[in-house]
């Protein structure tokens, strides 16, 4: 009966570990929810690995820990999987954007209502990251030691964002380091890649709309995160001082 309970378990993991997110009506999640002993089990695989399995409303999903996972890999390996990345300082820019988005987002329930029913433009979007970037370059003119905190070149992002225009001529949009716009599509792109948003043209306007599955992310994982919440707290400053 124990090896039965193991082999149902692992063959679980596996098939988390091949889709990442899961339906939780799939037949064979049957034995995850109505069995402790397999759901026990599936958890302390994820656990030697350094991963993390949240059970979501509709979804379950299988995340690597930051912290301590064998899942977390170079840079290196990261551009096997999205070979338009150039370099590091291109990718830290756009995982800036991406949290300077999920900041956003990030709220009560009345917030994630309303951004799930109406989404944020692209040039909504673009004016909170734009007020986040030339607050922080207010706060550096003043005080040259609020960059050591980042561990990371955050002047050389200010200045490479407000040194490029809006879009390109017409309606196009497509990811690239050109323009403000190209440069949100391809941070958004890591996300939409992951099935946890998706952005929809509406007449001239592109939205985008979060996945439950991406608020769920937010709740579940990333407020156990100190860099995550320590960035949405400077995130959240800057947007307020700027209106």
């Amino acid at each position: 009966m124990a090896s039965e309970k193991i082999k149902q378990s692992t063959d679980i993991f596996a098939r988390l570990m091949r889709l990442k997110i899961v339906d939780r009506n799939e037949s064979m999640l049957r034995a995850y929810f109505e069995d402790t002993q397999v759901y026990d089990y599936v958890h302390q695989i994820a656990r030697s690995f350094g991963a993390i399995i949240l059970d979501g409303h509709e979804k379950i999903q299988l995340l690597a820990d930051g912290r301590e996972s064998v899942f977390a890999t170079s840079f290196t390996h990261l551009k096997e999987k999205y070979s338009d990345i150039e370099n590091k300082k291109e990718f830290y820019l756009l995982c800036n954007i991406l949290m300077i988005y999920l900041s956003e987002i990030d709220g009560e329930l009345s917030v994630r209502s309303r951004y799930e029913i109406r989404g944020i433009t692209f040039h909504q979007l673009e004016e909170v990251i734009t007020n986040v970037y030339q607050y922080w370059k207010d706060k550096l003119a003043k005080d040259e030691e609020f960059e050591k905190k980042w561990s990371m070149n955050v002047r050389e992002q200010i200045d490479f964002w407000l040194s490029k225009d809006l879009k390109d001529n017409g309606n196009k949009l497509s990811p690239s380091m050109r323009n403000k716009f190209g440069i949100m599509r391809k941070a958004l792109n890591l996300f939409e890649h992951e099935n946890l948003l998706n952005i929809i043209l509406e007449g001239d306007e592109n939205t985008v709309y979060a996945y439950p599955e991406l608020y769920e992310r937010i709740e579940g994982v990333f407020h156990n995160y100190e860099r995550y919440t320590m960035l949405r707290d400077s995130i959240s400053e800057a947007k307020k001082m700027r209106r």
